[in-house]
């Protein structure tokens, strides 16, 4: 699908690379950051987990942002 994507070596305290990440993220895991495809911004956000509707929701309006 030539993914290509970021990948993050954490070398700091936790509560300064949660915040470097996303200042509205206490640190829960697992966590889902979705960005827009075009925009680049942040189009939804999770923590925990949740049902793939979710999921689909959060990439379609990736798609179209």
């Amino acid at each position: 699908m030539n993914f290509k994507g970021e990948a993050y070596i954490k070398d700091q305290p936790d509560e300064e690379f949660i915040n470097s990440l996303y200042g509205d993220w206490t640190g829960t895991l697992p966590f889902t950051i979705v960005f827009g495809k075009l925009s680049g911004s942040i189009v939804d956000f999770w923590e925990n987990s949740h049902h793939e509707q979710r999921f689909i929701e959060a990439v379609k309006k990736a798609i179209n942002s």
